[in-house]
């Protein structure tokens, strides 16, 4: 949670539409928007409600107001002659994750730190 506001980001697909469908039911909106704003979040492409215009200025006013999409901010990258790329990630809160990227021949490999205040070191 940002203040008030619940980080949909951080919701399992399940909770997210359970918030989304309170909230939205809440403001008489036809069911179908929890698929119109689950679809903008899991398909990538808005990075704030503002983006997701195939809803009302209104509503989408209302979604800034209610929730909020905290991405993790790149602190640092690291890189080795293999490939093989480590991220350290800012949360929200301040904590922060790792994770590795590990190139092989034929697949990739991504390793995420389960635990938030790993330092990478």
């Amino acid at each position: 949670m940002s203040g008030l506001r619940t980080d949909l980001l951080s919701l399992t697909p399940q909770d997210l539409r359970g918030e989304l469908s309170a909230f939205l039911q809440g403001r008489g909106e036809p069911a179908y928007r929890v698929d119109q704003v689950a679809g903008w979040l899991f398909d990538g492409r808005a990075r704030s409600t503002g983006e997701m215009s195939n809803l009302s200025r209104p509503l989408r006013a209302a979604l800034e107001e209610r929730f909020v999409l905290a991405e993790p901010q790149v602190e640092r990258v690291s890189r080795s002659a293999d490939g093989t790329a480590k991220h350290l990630w800012r949360l929200s809160d301040g904590e922060l994750i790792e994770s590795v990227l590990i190139p092989a021949q034929d697949r990739l490999t991504l390793c995420l730190s389960s635990q938030a205040g790993c330092a990478m070191g």
